[in-house]
């Protein structure tokens, strides 16, 4: 069986190829070509040539991930190999980690799949593996353009899946005429159990990899807010004092990073709440998981190396060119920082301290102009 990613950047390689490696599925990269960057051209030219590459963990053995097949999705012959890789019943799994640019290859899917429906194929499971983009999302650019006479042909043959990725994958880098990801070992790919069946169907089990959630939700709350939150206002409090590695300043100052964990569990626990009736004994689970989590949270900071800079690189400086950093930077914020902070006020009665602390010091950075500077 076949799993087709597109995208050949951080999360592609360092999360998608873990989940083709795991499941033995055959692995198909897409990737854009000739995108005006030489690094990009280099890797994607490693990526065809060397039929491999490394996820080189930071802790244990790395991982050499088996590429089947790479193709450049923006060259004709590659695009008709694409589609006809679609349409085939042995084609399982489709992957996206694009940032957003779906379109680009969304007449590529949909000629895929109409192809795939004229085959009698059963259908293939659709996933966007960037946690802001969701499954509505991810069909509705890839079904834009799409004829209405077609919409319900290509719908009977793909069927779009949630799912929450977590893993950190800082790096993509060239060596020694290899490629290499930097990524730490810990992954998770949170499926929704009302999904289990479809999804068992393809091979791909519960495991260290995959988990089903009956509240796919409170997955996405657990990642973003207990994980993604925390890391954003480490950095923030870390450049404040002028740190530079993100893993050095977390480890000497535990103190903080525990405190930090646990006004954001707290205003998780409190949203998770609201969200529905609970019976007693799942209100002592979810506060027993989010603690669990909390703490995993901080070794995982721990052991995973990283630059401040890369952290925080909406932190910039607006200009004529680029005037709406600041804007990006306090909107990626909002759903990350602000909405535990309000939840947590809903609980205690008063806002997090050490929350409201930090916000306080990006205030300060911006008063007295500390930007980041450009970084890649």
């Amino acid at each position: 069986m076949r799993h087709v990613h597109f995208g050949a950047g951080k999360l592609g390689l360092g999360f998608a190829g873990s989940v083709a490696m795991e499941f033995g599925l055959d692995f198909i990269v897409a990737n854009r070509g000739d995108a005006g960057s030489s690094a990009l051209s280099e890797r994607n030219q490693l990526l065809a040539q060397n039929s491999e590459y490394t996820i080189k963990y930071y802790t244990g053995q790395p991982d050499v991930v088996s590429v089947n097949r790479f193709l450049n999705w923006n060259h004709d012959p590659d695009r008709a190999a694409l589609q006809q890789l679609i349409s085939d019943v042995d084609t399982v799994l489709i992957t996206t980690s694009l940032d957003g640019n779906h379109k680009e290859i969304a007449d590529i899917v949909q000629a895929g799949l109409l192809m795939r429906s004229a085959n009698q194929g059963t259908p293939a499971l659709v996933l966007a593996f960037e946690n802001g983009i969701s499954d509505q999302d991810l069909r509705n650019a890839f079904m834009a353009d799409a004829s209405s006479e077609y919409l319900q042909t290509i719908d009977s043959c793909s069927r779009y899946i949630p799912c929450v990725v977590d893993r950190v994958c800082n790096n993509v880098r060239l060596e020694e005429s290899n490629v290499l990801v930097d990524a730490e070992r810990y992954g998770c790919l949170s499926l929704p159990v009302n999904a289990k069946s479809l999804i068992e169907a393809v091979g791909i089990y519960p495991g260290p990899l995959v988990k089903f959630e009956r509240d796919l939700e409170i997955a996405r709350m657990k990642k973003i807010w207990l994980f993604n939150g925390p890391h954003l206002m480490l950095a923030i409090n870390a450049h404040y004092e002028r740190a530079f590695d993100f893993q050095e300043y977390v480890c000497a100052n535990k103190g903080l990073t525990t405190e930090l964990l646990q006004e954001f569990a707290l205003g998780c626990f409190q949203a998770c709440l609201t969200r529905g009736a609970l019976s007693p004994q799942q209100v002592n689970e979810l506060d027993s998981d989010l603690q669990a989590t909390a703490q995993s949270t901080q070794k995982r900071f721990e052991q995973t190396p990283g630059l401040v800079s890369r952290i925080m690189k909406r932190f910039r400086q607006p200009t004529k060119e680029k005037p709406s950093w600041m804007e990006e930077f306090f909107s990626n914020m909002k759903y990350k920082v602000i909405e535990p902070a309000h939840a947590y006020r809903d609980r205690t009665g008063h806002m997090p301290r050490r929350i409201s602390e930090t916000l306080l010091r990006a205030v300060d950075l911006i008063s007295d102009r500390r930007f980041i500077e450009g970084t890649d």
